[in-house]
């Protein structure tokens, strides 16, 4: 059981709480492991099913078959996309064409190899009733040589009502040695009696340095980078992927320029630099906004004794600011930014939204120099 705990980054109190279930011989039949994306809940999964195996003669072979997803010893469930002419009663994956099927092959072999990558598979938008049906012949199958089989729903809360009243069936009086495993970001999605029959498990956000080793050791993200990236991923791999992939350091520039214009009275400058990277591909609002806080929150930080930047890499800046501004208070403009941030999430108008950020930055300085 120690391997388990060492498998596995970060996540001490949730480990030790799986280690003390283990360590009664008495498994609940469902666990419910819930907290942010990214940040281990299926790797620890995937562990635990095997330490509770530990004990078998054979746990070698049955450790391999986990990491690999293979039936009968794990059952992985998980979104799919809808095939042509597809009804409840069909396979899950039978009305998806070759292409897609050799697709989710493909994405299933980079997360048995990676426990930390996220399935990538196009319209795979809920959890299908077929899916939830499926698992009552893996259920039905008698393997008495087998300690514990483990059934994984990833991404539980996308099991609309049908589904999850379909899972309660088996839940509510499942087999001696099957054991369930609901994972979700997003548990108030689950229904109540889903819940009262699961032992619930809540997993934080990483640090910042299991964050940098994770992106380098299992996704060969540059050292350099990892390090920059992982103070503004809140605890959260896929976030940290996300911003990498969506060109973290001109992100982090153009927040700078931003910053820079809007305080210093040069609207149309700054609207520019906003426009320009809304421009791109990928829409990078929210990243400007939840920088643009860490970096009013670093100036508060640069006040105090408290010295774990998000901009470490621009202290020049930080330092300078607080010089020219040694009195300023953030909170009123932090507290109106993030605001207009959760109006962005209710569709308000983008410009409105964006000339409005420019205004408040600038009422930062412009009432210090009165």
């Amino acid at each position: 059981m120690a391997d388990f705990i060492e498998s596995v980054f970060g996540q001490s109190r949730a480990l030790k709480t799986l280690q003390r279930i283990n360590s009664t011989n008495r498994l609940p039949q469902a666990l419910l492991f819930h907290g942010d994306e990214g940040v281990g809940k299926f790797r620890s999964a995937i562990e635990f099913s095997k330490a509770i195996n530990e004990n078998s003669p054979n746990f070698n072979y049955i450790s391999k078959s986990i990491n690999n997803f293979n039936v009968p010893f794990i059952k992985f469930v998980f979104p799919l996309p809808r095939g042509k002419n597809e009804t409840g009663e069909d396979d899950p994956i039978a009305k998806l064409s070759a292409k897609e099927n050799q697709h989710i092959q493909e994405e299933l072999n980079k997360k048995s190899q990676n426990n930390y990558y996220s399935l990538r598979i196009e319209k795979a938008n809920n959890i299908k009733i077929s899916s939830i049906r499926d698992i009552k012949k893996f259920i039905s199958l008698d393997y008495s040589d087998i300690d514990y089989r483990v059934i994984i729903i990833q991404d539980a809360h996308l099991m609309n009502d049908e589904a999850q009243n379909a899972l309660l069936k088996s839940l509510e009086e499942p087999p001696e040695g099957i054991i369930f495993i609901l994972i979700t970001h997003k548990p108030e999605l689950l229904l109540t009696t889903i819940h009262s029959r699961c032992w619930s498990i809540k997993f934080d956000p990483l640090t910042n340095d299991d964050i940098k080793v994770i992106l380098t050791e299992n996704f060969g993200i540059d050292s350099e980078l990892a390090s920059a990236v992982s103070p503004f991923s809140d605890g959260s791999v896929n976030k940290a992927l996300r911003l990498i992939e969506d060109n973290f350091n001109e992100i982090i520039e153009k927040t700078i320029i931003i910053l820079r214009y809007s305080m210093g009275g040069y609207y149309h400058t700054a609207l520019a630099a906003f426009n320009e990277i809304l421009a791109g591909k990928n829409n990078n609002f929210e990243h400007i906004i939840a920088f643009i806080l860490k970096w009013l929150t670093d100036i508060e930080k640069h006040k105090s004794i408290k010295k774990d930047y998000f901009f470490s890499n621009h202290l020049d800046t930080i330092d300078k600011f607080t010089n020219n501004f040694p009195d300023i208070k953030v909170n009123e403009v932090f507290s109106s930014i993030n605001a207009l941030y959760n109006k962005y999430q209710q569709k308000v108008n983008l410009n409105i939204l964006i000339l409005n950020v420019i205004f408040k930055l600038h009422t930062l300085v412009d009432r210090n120099k009165h």
